[in-house]
């Protein structure tokens, strides 16, 4: 990491955030997982970035309601009964106007559970992790920009929570098992992002904090899980993304974002498990 400091502070909410400029971890990802992509979204920008599924909106939410500590916050709307069709459905034209009214909020019919009341109960019952979240010497969403010392790129990153010393970020998953967990956060290069985050706080401040993330279940029992990523996952992260950094800087100078791989016949074999399928057959 560079000696020199480059970084600062700004103020910004979500939108402002995601509209400044500058490189956030989630960019160079898509640049590394698909540059034509990113070369359409983010250079030549004649595709619209691609809609936020059902699971990244309700992550969405749980950063906004992370911002004021898990209190009450207004992002769930109760529907009422006669804006739904005779079946019960989300459909017809009072649907499509209380939810145009509505819209950015989680809807919940009546007698559904708000799944929100139920994540900040299940918060403050896990020790450590309540611990770290309701400190009110804590910094959230702490806005970072600098320039980084290799490539002259100008980054940025959105830490959702310091405290105690420990760089916290939140992330909602279907899957919170110890194994299932460790299984996602390297499917979506989360080590990545966790160093890219370091490197932000180191550049603005000299200190490398460890990381720990708080998953929280996206369905019923939304339960919460903490875990403290351990330094050489994270180490290996920030080797990738400074190698993924410099692939982006070879593109922009030579303009072109075919991959390799796209110009080529790929040669393809079996998968390994298909040569022992039979050996495994229950028989009847």
């Amino acid at each position: 990491m560079s000696e020199q400091k480059t970084a600062t502070r700004f103020a910004a909410t979500h939108d402002e955030y995601h509209a400044s400029p500058g490189h956030s971890a989630s960019r160079f990802r898509l640049f590394d997982s698909d540059p034509i992509e990113f070369y359409h979204v983010h250079v030549a920008k004649d595709w619209r970035p691609k809609p936020p599924t059902e699971s990244m909106e309700f992550g969405t939410q749980i950063h906004l309601l992370a911002e004021h500590r898990f209190q009450n916050r207004q992002i769930v709307a109760d529907i009422p009964a006669d804006v739904l069709s005779k079946s019960g459905s989300r459909a017809g034209a009072a649907w499509k106007a209380w939810e145009a009214e509505h819209a950015g909020m989680i809807h919940l019919k009546p007698g559904e559970q708000n799944p929100f009341a139920i994540i900040k109960e299940n918060l403050r019952g896990h020790d450590d992790a309540w611990w770290l979240v309701d400190n009110d010497a804590a910094e959230r969403e702490v806005n970072v920009r600098w320039v980084d010392a290799e490539t002259g790129l100008m980054c940025r990153s959105r830490l959702d929570l310091v405290s105690r010393g420990v760089i916290v970020d939140y992330k909602t998953t279907g899957k919170m098992s110890h194994r299932e967990c460790q299984t996602t956060f390297e499917h979506y290069k989360y080590h990545q992002q966790l160093a890219f985050y370091q490197r932000a706080w180191y550049e603005l401040t000299g200190e490398i904090f460890p990381c720990v993330v708080i998953a929280i279940g996206n369905v019923r029992p939304w339960a919460v899980a903490a875990y403290e990523i351990d330094q050489s996952w994270i180490d290996r992260g920030r080797v990738e993304m400074d190698a993924i950094m410099t692939r982006y800087m070879d593109c922009e100078a030579s303009g072109n974002w075919i991959p390799d791989d796209h110009k080529v016949i790929l040669k393809m074999g079996e998968p390994k498990w298909a040569a022992y399928q039979d050996d495994f057959r229950v028989e009847d």
